[in-house]
């Protein structure tokens, strides 16, 4: 899910929270447009948020029963914008100020997280045990 600005993403979490469900447009990371198709979200018991700014948002974080932080290497972050991207060379050359961006802007929210896991020290499995026997679902 991608959303315009943190007023929609908040309404949509609270609809989804209150029985709602929900639509929103794509948005396409290579085109940087929105397009036409539109994601049904059917509300749940449990509703997953994923993305790097959720907890820096105080609307959302006030809606969020249990956080989960994924403090990931550099590494792996560069390599994840760029598939996601799909065009190396320039993220690549913008790296210095998004990672200078991350660490001013993102990191500092983690103390928001009700469990932070660290990829580095960690595998897959051992992360989704720990968020398992914290959760209880």
């Amino acid at each position: 899910m991608c959303i315009r600005d943190s007023n929609e993403s908040v309404l949509l979490i609270k609809k989804l929270k209150n029985g709602v469900d929900s639509e929103i447009k794509r948005y396409d990371f290579h085109s940087k447009k929105w397009q036409d198709e539109v994601f049904s979200y059917h509300s749940k018991e449990i509703v997953i948020i994923e993305g790097i700014l959720v907890l820096c948002i105080e609307g959302l974080r006030d809606l969020i029963d249990y956080s989960v932080f994924l403090n990931l290497s550099e590494m792996v972050a560069l390599n994840r914008r760029i598939q996601r991207s799909g065009h190396a060379e320039s993220n690549i050359r913008r790296w210095k100020t998004v990672s200078q961006q991350y660490y001013r802007d993102i990191l500092p929210c983690a103390k928001y997280a009700n469990l932070i896991l660290d990829s580095e020290n960690s595998s897959t499995e051992e992360m989704a045990d720990r968020i398992y026997s914290m959760v209880k679902i």
